[in-house]
């Protein structure tokens, strides 16, 4: 009987510890689940990366861009992304914004993986030129921006510069 006794008890507690469990599991997720409906209504809230970069504003910077091909996305942040031809030859552009997360601590943090970066003065608050993708990563206010205009430093600073007064 004792024997008995203490096999019900052990039961009891193992069943009580699953619905702990399961409980902790869904509280998790719906944290995670509340987390990103926020992160997606900021990103969100002043309307996507390609209202920002569109065929107009690239076409600012080469007039004679033809046969646009655009894509985005919006998670985790807003991304616009554009191929297009300038006589002849194959383009890019690109942008991210991370509306929300703008302060220098996270856009260090975000730098610190790639070694081959240059500090640029004059633009934003702070930013980075990163020479292997020739991206250009800016903190201004409450956003973080990351710009790709067909590879080259010149083109993306004139970007992120001209794009920063937009948002």
């Amino acid at each position: 009987m004792k024997y008995l006794t203490i096999v019900c008890f052990a039961l009891i507690l193992l069943s009580c510890g699953n619905e702990k469990k399961k409980d902790a599991n869904l509280t998790l997720k719906n944290a995670k689940e509340r987390v990103e409906n926020e992160l997606a209504k900021t990103n969100n809230a002043d309307g996507s990366a390609c209202e920002y970069l569109s065929e107009t504003f690239i076409k600012t910077i080469f007039p004679e861009a033809t046969n646009f091909e655009p894509k985005s996305h919006e998670k985790p942040y807003p991304t616009c992304s554009y191929k297009f031809d300038v006589d002849g030859k194959s383009c890019h552009a690109r942008l991210t914004i991370a509306k929300g997360f703008g302060s220098e601590k996270n856009l260090d943090a975000a730098m610190k993986y790639h070694s081959e970066k240059e500090l640029l003065k004059g633009v934003g608050q702070k930013a980075y030129y990163l020479t292997k993708s020739s991206q250009v990563s800016v903190w201004q206010g409450k956003n973080i921006i990351h710009v790709n205009i067909n590879g080259t430093k010149e083109a993306s600073i004139k970007a992120a510069k001209e794009l920063l007064n937009k948002l």
